[in-house]
């Protein structure tokens, strides 16, 4: 005999298999419409009705249908259309399952005649008014037009007492008497105790996921969040259930958002403002309505993933004038809610309101910009582009005089810091002379070599005639020199060189 540790058992054996199953299609009919979609509803049969019964209404329905007329159904509670062929047909085929027909009998009323259980009837009588104040609060719901002020009240109503009706039959022991009762009688072997174990799990969520994805798809789920809260004694679990049903909403932000930001990096700034306006945003604030709890990380992301566009739209490259620009970081600064993201955006806004600062090349003002984080004004560009030009041009007394001039108005201390530095580094700095001054310059130094070459020079002999001779040689030859680095200087070739 093999000594081996054994595997733990895992959802493989066939009860297990089959509860899944049975959870599965609970779960998938528990939308808005389940009720409008139940085959007793549709069909006008009631749950205890017999095979027998189901084939001969199914065969009468069938003749109905086949020349074009509509199935006349007497039914406890009338669809508000008369169902069409293909879901009379579907109604049958899910009759004639065991295992859905048996799901679908827990959103239908079990006070019928012929009803073979041993239960009280009180139990049938509180599911029974559990079922009619649900299906009746979900036609309101669908109903497809405005509800006039009593309808709406009556929803509210139908909507609260589904949830107290409910959560009082779910606390019943008898409720799965019944299940256990019915599944005899259906008589299958795809229904035993594991059936059973899964939709006693299953039937909370069940109950509550047809308002949840009501809630999901309203422009404004206010309303159907605060009722949903109401099923907490139902599902213990709805906002982890609105929760998770949110996040494909969550996903699809995210989504506008990259796109804009792919737009904006195209350079039209524009474009993806209009993207995130007319989509993300409005699909935000529903998110919000949806999760009013704070703190919920995901949506907080979301709000700091559309915030930062709108931040980089107003600050990046292409900028828009001053008027969108204190529009879109207004935006931003509304829908962050990262402590960092608030700062980052409220001092582009303050930089903004302060008045000119300008967009420098060099390279240590630029470091210090990009460090901080430092935006520009766009109606400033032409100055910018006369500073890089004059900086360019190795015009350094010029950029100083704008620095001096923009200071008093700077906001930020740190970029007033790297001014300052920038001002003190270069207060001894002298600009180079242009072409007529050297060459006036130049005629000065070689008149000045000549003298002490020739005139000087001459009328002194010996040894100190000689030394004025080598003075003016070594005038001329210095003058020479400079004279040459005056012109490279000027030509552009050695600018930044002292």
């Amino acid at each position: 005999m093999s000594t081996a540790p054994r595997e733990p058992e895992r959802w493989t054996r066939p009860q297990d298999a089959r509860g899944a199953a049975a959870a599965t299609l609970l779960l998938d009919v528990a939308r808005p419409g389940v009720y409008r979609s139940n085959p007793f509803r549709i069909t006008g049969l009631s749950t205890a009705a017999g095979g027998r019964e189901v084939r001969e209404v199914r065969q009468r329905s069938t003749k109905t249908l086949a020349v074009g007329a509509t199935v006349e159904v007497v039914s406890l509670l009338p669809l508000p259309v008369p169902a069409r062929a293909e879901k009379v047909r579907g109604a049958f085929d899910a009759l004639s399952d065991p295992e859905r027909r048996l799901v679908n009998e827990l959103f239908w009323f079990w006070s019928a005649p012929g009803m073979a259980c041993e239960c009280i009837g009180s139990l049938h009588e509180a599911h029974d008014m559990a079922v009619r104040a649900h299906a009746r609060a979900l036609d309101l719901e669908l109903a497809g037009e405005p509800l006039t002020g009593a309808q709406c009240a009556e929803r509210d109503q139908l909507w609260d007492t589904a949830a107290t009706k409910w959560a009082a039959v779910l606390r019943r022991p008898a409720l799965w008497d019944h299940v256990r009762s019915r599944m005899v009688t259906l008589d299958d072997r795809r229904l035993d105790e594991s059936t059973l174990d899964a939709l006693r799990d299953a039937l909370p969520r069940a109950l509550v996921l047809p308002i949840v994805e009501l809630a999901v798809a309203a422009e404004d789920p206010t309303r159907l969040v605060a009722q949903a809260a109401r099923w907490q004694p139902v599902c213990a679990e709805v906002h982890d259930l609105v929760t998770d049903a949110a996040g494909p909403l969550i996903d699809r932000i995210d989504a506008i958002a990259d796109s804009a930001r792919r737009t904006l990096g195209d350079g039209d700034p524009y474009q993806a403002v209009a993207a995130l306006e007319a989509e993300a945003v409005p699909l935000l604030h529903r998110v919000q309505r949806l999760l009013p709890q704070q703190g919920d990380h995901r949506v907080m992301a979301a709000g700091d993933h559309v915030a930062i566009v709108f931040n980089n739209c107003a600050t990046g490259r292409v900028r828009p004038g001053a008027e969108k620009r204190r529009e879109w970081l207004a935006r931003a600064g509304a829908l962050a809610t990262a402590s960092d993201t608030r700062e980052t955006i409220a001092a582009n806004a303050a930089i903004r309101q302060s008045s000119p600062v300008v967009r420098e090349s060099d390279p240590a003002l630029r470091a210090a910009l990009k460090r901080f984080g430092i935006v520009w004004d766009p109606e400033l560009q032409a100055l910018a582009d006369r500073v890089e030009r004059l900086l360019g041009a190795g015009r350094i007394t010029e950029v100083c005089q704008i620095y001096a001039g923009i200071l008093p108005h700077v906001t930020d201390p740190a970029l007033a810091a790297v001014l300052d530095g920038f001002l003190a580094a270069n207060a001894s700095y002298r600009p180079p002379i242009g072409p007529v001054a050297i060459l006036f310059l130049a005629a000065v130094r070689t008149a000045i070599g000549l003298a002490f070459l020739l005139w000087i020079g001459s009328n002194n002999g010996g040894a100190w005639g000689m030394t004025l001779r080598v003075l003016g040689v070594l005038i001329l030859a210095r003058g020479l020199h400079l004279t040459w680095r005056r012109f490279r200087k000027y030509a552009g070739r050695d600018r930044w060189r002292s």
